[in-house]
C-alpha cells in the first residue's frame, strides 16, 4: 500500500483526506505543520507521496516544496499541492518549484486520488 503524508491544517480536512484515502488503499499519516512535514519526509520511513495544503502554517507551502526538492533525502518524493487560494499564478509557481500536481479546494476525492496515483507513476487503483 502506498504511504501518503497529508499536510493539512484543518482537523476536518485531515479526517476527510485520511478517510477516503484509506478506503482507496493508501496508508495515511497526517501532520499539521511544515516542520512536522519536513521531519516526516526526512525520516527513515519517508512517505511515497505528499499531499500538501499550501496554506499550512508559518511557512509558505511553496517554500516547503523548494526545501524538499533541495534535499537529496526528499527530492524524489512526489508532492501534490492543494489549496483554496486560487490566484491565477499559484498553480504555475507550485509546479515550477517542483510540485508534481496542483489541485484547488474544494476538490472531489476522485481527483485527489487520481493526482496522487499519477504522481506515483500511475499506480493502479486498489480493489
Amino acid at each position: 500500500m502506498p504511504r501518503v503524508l497529508v499536510a493539512e491544517g484543518s482537523k476536518d480536512g485531515r479526517e476527510l483526506f485520511e478517510t477516503f484515502l484509506q478506503l482507496d488503499g493508501f496508508t495515511v499519516a497526517t501532520v499539521t505543520t511544515t516542520d512536522a512535514l519536513v521531519a516526516a519526509a526526512r525520516s527513515p520511513s519517508p512517505p511515497d507521496v505528499i499531499l500538501l495544503d499550501l496554506i499550512l502554517d508559518r511557512i509558505n507551502g511553496l517554500e516547503v516544496v523548494e526545501t524538499l526538492r533541495s534535499d537529496p533525502r526528499t527530492a524524489a518524493i512526489p508532492v501534490v499541492a492543494i489549496t483554496a487560494a486560487t490566484p491565477p499564478y499559484v498553480e504555475e509557481i507550485a509546479l515550477k518549484v517542483g510540485g508534481n500536481a496542483f489541485l484547488t479546494k474544494p476538490c472531489p476525492p476522485e481527483r485527489v486520488i487520481e493526482a496522487l496515483r499519477a504522481s506515483l507513476g500511475g499506480m493502479p487503483r486498489s480493489t
